[in-house]
């Protein structure tokens, strides 16, 4: 049989399409609104953006069917063309509800536009089913299938976009919802005209698709659509001058973003990283893109360092401020000490995320550490200094559980004064920093190396045999006999070495080390180049 014959208005096929664009960018904007907001206002959004996509998708689907003709008279059936636009607000209730709660994940991305994809192909096939007319319609299974891909295509690629849009606040973000608005109209047009192309037309003496009492002229039905198209252009002309409005607070608002000196960020309820300022180039070197959407605790290096700022994240989420340090690494390898300070954003009484803000200290830590070196640390021989001493013994009497054993050796340089009167102050710093030397090659890397006097060290070793003790005093010793050659000239050194014991001699860390000096003195007095244990009565050596 043959088919009949059909043609379209080109202006209506245009104004189908720019109603398509027109709803597609409105129901966005006001979709957008849903994420920045809860409760009855969020749902509010949610309807609104709803009503006003579903509407859109049922406009542009309509005003090409009045577009597009055949020479028989059709009508529509009333109940199916209500389904069919029930179905497109159905399908874009849905897929805004899956993907405002967070627009960034992949999965909702893919869920959401599956479903917008569905409702927009629900409303047009029932909209072709509601046609009564003295025809019937036949479809070409193949390019049945393309439409569907048309469709379902469109709405990923408009919510992949618009994760773009709402993740931006500068002016690219109003490029990006641009083309969101353009992908849903393209997707759904093509699906349309598509669906219109599979489908032929064959004539029939009795009128299909009447399923109601009630039905549509066409003068009604465009009637409908126009008033529909109104709606639209009405939202759109008063989102676009809410947009207006939002859009001049959200410069402002990036202005001071974008100009902080400090790095400020924004973090989701995964505590993932959705923003960030310029200033995170400048403080790390490295372009923000390669830590957006990754999580926030795994910029610090250490684990215990991450399961700290997860910490401070979660009690940020429960509402509360909270100030932490962490220390990130540059892209030169270096380390950079970062004050940061977490805010919770509440929207309608729930937190729904954080901003953060990291101010540089790396500067502020380096002359914490050199006054904290200048402080324990003795400038000559770079070994602790007696005040470093002190506080290195006060740690070990905090830790007394993991020191149950330790031993101090007194050590004092044979001879030194020889060497300053023979050769100055120059070359008696020279010897001081070579013997601080030598005695690090000695020893292990956990013992403790003072310089408690002008030519007085103390070694603190952790060992519990004595044995062991006695050996370091003699490779200390040997070592130390060994020819010092200065300026051409040649001095072999010499030392006396005490050494007290921690708990057998005392429990006392501050008698310890006056037991470990007495022991010295008694080995100086012995003929020096020895040492002595504090327990025993005469000299060893």
């Amino acid at each position: 049989m043959d088919t009949l014959t059909e043609s379209h208005q080109i202006e209506l096929i245009l104004l189908s399409i720019f109603i398509g664009i027109i709803a597609s960018y409105a129901a966005l904007d006001l979709a957008g609104r849903v994420t920045s907001t809860s409760g009855k206002t969020r749902t509010s959004w949610l309807i609104s953006g709803s009503v006003v996509l579903g509407a859109g998708i049922w406009s542009l689907h309509f005003i090409a069917m009045i577009g597009h003709y055949i020479p028989v008279p059709v009508s529509y059936d009333v109940v199916l063309t209500v389904l069919s636009m029930i179905a497109g607000m159905a399908g874009s209730f849905a897929a805004l509800f899956i993907i405002s709660s967070n627009p960034h994940h992949p999965r909702r991305i893919a869920l959401a536009g599956a479903a917008l994809g569905l409702g927009i192909i629900l409303m047009h096939y029932i909209g072709m089913a509601g046609m009564i007319m003295p025809a019937e319609i036949h479809y070409n299974s193949w390019q049945v299938i393309l439409s569907m891909i048309f469709a379902v295509g469109g709405a990923l690629l408009t919510f992949s976009f618009w994760h773009w849009y709402l993740n931006e606040l500068t002016p690219k973000a109003s490029i990006y919802k641009s083309v969101s608005a353009l992908c849903l109209a393209a997707g759904i047009a093509g699906l349309h005209y598509t669906a219109m192309a599979a489908a032929s037309f064959t004539p029939s003496e009795q009128s299909s698709g009447q399923f109601s009492f009630t039905i549509i002229e066409t003068p009604l039905l465009t009637a409908g659509v126009a008033i529909s198209s109104v709606a639209i252009l009405t939202i759109m002309v008063l989102s676009t001058a809410v947009d207006r409005r939002m859009s001049i607070q959200s410069q402002r608002i990036r202005c001071l973003f974008d100009n902080h000196p400090g790095m400020i960020f924004e973090l989701d309820e995964n505590n993932c990283i959705v923003s960030v300022n310029d200033a995170y180039k400048q403080i790390m070197g490295t372009d923000y893109l390669q830590i957006l959407y990754k999580p926030f605790p795994l910029l610090a290096e250490k684990r215990e360092d991450k399961t700290r700022i997860q910490h401070h994240l979660q009690r940020t989420l429960q509402n509360e401020s909270r100030s932490f340090d962490m220390t990130l690494t540059h892209q030169d390898g270096t380390p950079m000490y970062l004050k940061v300070t977490t805010i919770p954003i509440v929207i309608g009484g729930r937190v729904q995320g954080m901003y953060g803000m990291a101010e540089n200290v790396t500067e502020l830590k380096k002359a914490e550490d050199k006054l904290r070196t200048m402080a324990y640390y003795d400038y000559l021989t770079g070994v602790l200094n007696f005040r470093g001493y002190q506080q290195k013994m006060k740690d070990i009497v905090s830790q007394e559980e993991n020191y149950q054993h330790i031993c101090i050796l007194y050590i004092d340089c044979d001879g030194f004064k020889e060497v300053n009167d023979t050769l100055g102050h120059e070359a008696g710093d020279v010897f001081l920093t070579y013997f601080a030397q030598l005695l690090q090659t000695c020893t292990a890397s956990d013992d403790i190396i003072s310089r408690v006097g002008g030519d007085e060290f103390v070694v603190v070793t952790h060992t519990p045999a004595k044995e062991e003790v006695v050996s370091l005093a003699e490779m200390i010793l040997t070592r130390l006999n060994e020819p010092w050659i200065y300026d051409d000239k040649t001095f072999e050194m010499t030392a006396s070495i005490g050494i007290s014991f921690y708990p057998d001699n005392t429990t006392d860390i501050t008698t310890l080390l006056h037991q470990a000096d007495e022991a010295m003195y008694q080995a100086k007095r012995s003929g020096k180049r020895s040492y002595h244990l504090y327990e025993q009565e005469q000299t060893i050596g």
